[in-house]
This record gives structure tokens, C-alpha cells and sequence, in this order.
């Protein structure tokens, strides 16, 4: 297994209370290895998944699932 990984914005800055969520979310998502707010950005998360597993539309849906205006940056 190679992991990659994917940028994702969201529209509104998250709180913190709302970042462990979307963290602890993201963990039990099969596939995904580990999100990671980046600090003083917390607007962006990178998320590291196994492809095989799950692909990046899948951990954007698992977000929007969550309620949250979020899209994919392309790097």
C-alpha cells in the first residue's frame, strides 16, 4: 500500500470543538490513516488515506456528510 493524500478546504473555519468531530470522523473512515489541520489554517486538512481503500471523493463526502461546505484543492 502506497498512501496519498488530498487537500481539503472548507468554506468556514472550523472551531475547534468541531475539528475533533471531523477529526475523529475522518479516523473511522476505512482507509484513512490521518487527518491533520494545518495550524493557524485551520480552514485546510490534509487527509492521508490508503487509495485502495478509499478515494478523495469519498473523503469529501464523508465531510459534506457531516454538514460542512468543503471542496477538494487541486496541488
Amino acid at each position: 500500500m502506497k498512501p496519498v493524500d488530498v487537500l481539503i478546504h472548507f468554506r468556514h473555519r472550523p472551531d475547534a470543538g468541531t475539528r475533533h468531530v471531523i477529526d475523529t470522523t475522518l479516523r473511522n473512515l476505512p482507509g484513512v490513516i490521518a487527518p491533520w489541520f494545518a495550524p493557524h489554517k485551520e480552514y485546510l486538512v490534509v487527509v492521508y488515506y490508503n487509495p485502495s481503500l478509499v478515494d478523495s471523493k469519498g473523503v469529501l463526502n464523508c465531510v459534506r456528510r457531516l454538514g460542512f461546505d468543503a471542496s477538494l484543492v487541486a496541488i
